[in-house]
């Protein structure tokens, strides 16, 4: 199946019907999605600072964080439930996380208006679209590695506490480096 309109408009107004065409998609299907959702994530950041170049580099950045996420959550999955396909994970990863790439896109949009209506809609969609991206997520990946939502859970923490302990150590070490460079 290749990605088309109908299931990105379903994804926004009903991601639950939209679980089962996700599941049947290739991973190439899934490549589409996470270069699409990170190049309106770059279009957004250079809507909002006026500086393409920074949107450029986001976007390189995105899409290789992106496969990286989904790599570790496939790694997690199949350490912890001995099942997990890459691409499932590549999936769960890109798919449900399009309302919310899209509700940036328009909150920059309104921007470009009016910041107290961009404020104000952008508060409700990132409700919306947070809540139902990470169930969503979770749902696939239930779904998709056939194991109980439990486990999908700890695989998910797991993975939460990996991205933030890297992030800290990395952030950490630039201290140090930066203070050694001081003494």
């Amino acid at each position: 199946m290749a990605l088309t309109l109908q299931l990105l408009k379903k994804l926004l107004t009903d991601p639950e019907a939209s679980i089962n065409q996700i599941e049947k998609e290739k991973g190439s299907s899934a490549i589409v999605m996470a270069t699409l959702n990170s190049v309106l994530i770059a279009i957004s950041l250079g809507m909002i600072s006026s500086n393409f170049q920074i949107s450029v580099a986001f976007l390189v950045f995105s899409i290789i964080g992106t496969l990286l996420v989904s790599f570790l959550l496939h790694v997690a999955l199949k350490v912890l439930g001995g099942r997990g396909d890459y691409w499932d994970s590549l999936k769960s990863v890109t798919f449900p996380f399009f309302g919310l790439t899209f509700s940036a896109l328009i909150v920059s949009l309104l921007l470009k208006w009016n910041i107290y209506v961009a404020i104000m809609v952008g508060v409700l969609l990132n409700f919306i679209y947070i809540v139902t991206a990470f169930s969503s997520m979770l749902r696939i990946l239930k779904d998709t590695s056939k194991l109980e939502f439990i486990t999908v859970w700890i695989v998910f923490s797991i993975l939460v506490m990996a991205l933030v302990a890297g992030l800290y150590l990395g952030g950490f070490l630039l201290f140090l480096s930066k203070s050694a460079s001081l003494i």
